[in-house]
């Protein structure tokens, strides 16, 4: 028998509210802010132990830097798991790039 957590359920538009048991807004905060002010090329990685919570900080700080700060950022969420089935999965990254992207006229 296997017991789970149902899912979280996160609004696209919330951020870091009623659900943000563990106080990370701040460090949400100080990674947006990481990431406004460096010039540099960047890479970042979230890595913990299976059911720590990364999805669902992830899902929390996106909502937040896209909708709730004032300093507003564009940012892709794409699940590699739930795109593992693809033969190429660059191209499935790629059009999420691509959704994002300002339309030319």
């Amino acid at each position: 028998m296997k017991i789970t957590i149902p899912e979280l359920k996160i609004e696209e538009t919330e951020g870091f509210t009623k659900n943000d048991i563990f106080g990370r807004k701040d460090f949400g905060e100080r990674l947006a802010n990481l990431i406004e002010n460096t010039d540099d090329s960047l890479v970042l990685a979230l890595d913990s132990q299976w059911g720590e919570g990364k999805t669902t900080f992830i899902k929390m700080w996106k909502g937040h830097v896209e909708h709730v700060r004032e300093n507003k950022l564009k940012t892709i969420y794409f699940d590699a798991f739930a795109n593992d089935y693809q033969k190429d999965p660059f191209l499935a990254l790629i059009s999420e790039i691509y959704e994002i992207l300002p339309v030319s006229e």
